[in-house]
This record gives C-alpha cells, sequence and structure tokens, in this order.
C-alpha cells in the first residue's frame, strides 16, 4: 500500500520506491484484455471492500495511466460487486468522458481501440 502522507524522508523513498514498482507491473499488463478488472480486483482486495472515487484517481496518477487504462478500469469498475465501487467508476467515467472528448480531436490524441469504445457505449446505452 502506498501512503499518500508524508511522514518523514524515508517514508517518502520508501513510497517512491514502491510508486516504481507499481508503475512497472501495471504497465506490463496494461495490454492485456482484462486490465481493469485485474486493477479492480486488486484495489478493492487491498480495500477489503468497495472503492472510492480518490482511490480511483489516486492509482491513475500513482500509475501513470493512459487515458484507455483509465477507461478500461472505470467500465470493470461500474460491474463490481460493491455498490460504493459502481458509484464511483461512474463518477470517474464521467471525468475521464471530459477528457476524451477534449482530447479527441487533437492530432497527437490517444487512439481508443474499438473494443473499448463499443464497450464503452454499450455500457453507457444498456446499463445492467
Amino acid at each position: 500500500e502506498i501512503s499518500t502522507q508524508e511522514k518523514g524522508h524515508g517514508a517518502q523513498r520508501e513510497n517512491q520506491t514502491k510508486c516504481q514498482l507499481l508503475q512497472t507491473q501495471l504497465a506490463s499488463i496494461e495490454a492485456e484484455d482484462q486490465f481493469g478488472t485485474v486493477l479492480l480486483i486488486a484495489a478493492e482486495v487491498a480495500k477489503e471492500g468497495g472503492i472510492q472515487e480518490d482511490v480511483f484517481n489516486h492509482l491513475s496518477r500513482v500509475g501513470k495511466f493512459t487515458l484507455k487504462c483509465q477507461l478500461t478500469f472505470a467500465l470493470a469498475a461500474l460491474h463490481s460487486q460493491y455498490e460504493v465501487t459502481q458509484r464511483s467508476a461512474a463518477a470517474f467515467l464521467k471525468a475521464r468522458l471530459k477528457d476524451l472528448i477534449a482530447t479527441a480531436s487533437k492530432p497527437d490524441a490517444e487512439k481508443m481501440p474499438e473494443a473499448l469504445l463499443v464497450n464503452l457505449c454499450s455500457t453507457l446505452r444498456f446499463p445492467e
């Protein structure tokens, strides 16, 4: 677990090492189809239940997730067994959709895989 509170130079160094390890591990699986689901399971296990929107934001920032990874994570979380995770995922997804719309017309915009966009449209159109 990576602490968000500073507790001295030693704790900062330990957190920095943990962040680098997390970034490396996540980068190695971010191309996997089940990235969002794997990350969701790990987050819910670490938090021993549902996760709040701040956890989505914190993981995305610390993990240096691409927009594609953030959308995948949010879509997976919409199907969580925990209602708090579902609500938090919806709020997080809303913010990421604004980011997607804002950057979509830029020439250097990240290209979203068709499967992700289909899943996104399907989820938004036909809620469970």
